[in-house]
């Protein structure tokens, strides 16, 4: 148990760090591409690396995170030969999926005029198509990368991952600032040494890979196509989350626009990106934990996965109570520090926006049971609910009741996703209800 927690803790260090780049690169580099380019070229950067957003937004397709989950569960029971399979042919569907983008992309960008499709003056059609190219490359290079994050995990090499793609993001914002800065670079430049960053970074890991676990090979003797039926189920399971979770965000901003006025959607996402600051941390713990829960699945050491848990819930319930106790104390303050105090501060709203992103990091701690276990298709029903529920509510009680309305239906989308989650949870833990949780909690502490 020791050595659990002992990794878990050097796993959110890393994931820590890696959250703390991207903060930094969000706060950094966005000033200085305006400062550098001026808004008209930096709004063109903006829409030239959005055009392959959906491919972004589908990530690896869930085949990458069915993999990890898969490989880790295997090494754990020490059947190496089936991790190995699931790694090829997970290889394979991602490779094939990439190879189709390229080639539907690639005839895209041969056929059609860039510039007037997206109305660009200032990077010419030559750049603008390689720029998409690179990007494109880009992305579905990151899918390579969480396939090889997911054979380290499963030997025991996640934070050495992390750690690389931690170093990766550093060097990368470094470049960037630099040739910004001192050389004004291009877009067309920057966007070439993000493709060579990615590119070092990926191959360092398959180093990683062939050095610290040379059983892991890319190949095709294990194809099966009888392992790639069971898994399209569970990988479509964990597409449907950041699909659903990118609909809520732009679907809610779309509608409240469209429903209220632009202000309101200023006063919206401004808060909300404020309050995800919470949901920031307890992804970080979530990252950390997920190896070592779905180690103790696969070694069927319900004790070991039971307290892992318990550990994380105690820990995510002491962040929440922080945050919302630093929120109610100097939260104002800050915010209105934050936004410059150039928008109007409601209090009826600000303060229990808190409390619905709370209830969001509850339910996602509880979710990792699921997310550990390979046991999903709930998950990503609920999840498709509580989307429902938001839209649907929003279009009802934001013409009567404003962003109060939008708040409400917020709190009760958040609130049955808690409930829902949670049930299914404690049924994969065999707890019967959540009374029996905390005796559950109480009895493993007492055992420690």
């Amino acid at each position: 148990m020791n050595a659990s927690f002992k990794n878990i803790f050097k796993a959110s260090g890393a994931a820590s760090l890696g959250q703390i780049l991207n903060i930094l690169n969000q706060l950094a580099l966005v000033p200085l591409y305006i400062k550098v380019w001026g808004p008209p070229l930096y709004g063109e950067w903006l829409i030239l690396s959005a055009a392959p957003s959906v491919i972004a937004m589908a990530g690896d397709f869930g085949f990458g995170t069915v993999a990890a989950n898969e490989m880790n569960i295997a090494v754990a029971r020490n059947d190496q030969n089936y991790a190995l399979k699931v790694f090829q042919n997970n290889w394979l569907v991602i490779s094939a999926f990439s190879i189709l983008f390229l080639v539907v992309a690639g005839i895209g960008l041969a056929v059609l005029p860039v510039n007037t499709s997206l109305n660009l003056h200032l990077i010419s059609d030559k750049d603008a198509k390689l720029i998409i190219g690179l990007f494109l490359f880009t992305i579905l290079l990151s899918q390579q990368n969480v396939l090889l994050m997911a054979a380290l995990r499963c030997d025991g090499n996640y934070v050495a991952g992390l750690l690389v793609g931690n170093i990766g993001r550093l060097v990368e914002l470094i470049l960037v600032a630099v040739l910004l800065f001192f050389y004004h670079a291009a877009p067309l430049t920057l966007v070439i040494t993000l493709t060579i960053t990615g590119i070092l970074t990926t191959f360092t890991n398959w180093v990683l890979v062939r050095t610290r676990s040379p059983w892991i090979k890319h190949g095709t003797q294990h194809f099966s196509m009888e392992i790639i039926k069971v898994q399209t189920p569970m990988a479509l399971s964990f597409l449907s989350f950041p699909i659903t979770q990118a609909f809520s965000i732009q679907g809610t901003v779309i509608l409240v626009g469209y429903l209220l006025n632009p202000a309101a959607v200023v006063v919206l996402t401004t808060t909300r990106t404020f309050m995800n600051v919470i949901k920031q941390v307890v992804a970080v713990v979530n990252s950390s934990i997920w190896p070592e829960m779905t180690t103790a699945y696969g070694q069927n050491d319900a004790a070991k996965f039971q307290n892992i848990f318990i550990r994380a819930v105690q820990a995510v319930m002491l962040i929440v109570l922080s945050f919302n106790l630093s929120i109610f104390l100097i939260g104002k303050p800050i915010y209105l520090f934050w936004t410059k105090h150039k928008l109007e501060f409601n209090n009826d709203f600000f303060y229990p926006f808190a409390l619905v992103t709370s209830i969001s990091a509850l339910w996602s701690i509880f979710g990792m049971v699921q997310n550990a276990t390979n046991n999903t298709k709930k998950f990503a029903i609920y999840n498709l609910c509580s989307l429902v529920i938001l839209l649907l509510g929003i279009t009802f009680t934001s013409k009567i009741f404003g962003l109060q309305g939008v708040l409400c239906t917020m709190f009760v989308s958040e609130s049955f996703m808690l409930f829902f989650v949670m049930r299914t949870s404690l049924q994969i833990l065999n707890v019967p209800s959540l009374a029996g949780f905390f005796k559950l909690r109480q009895r493993n502490v007492a055992v420690e």
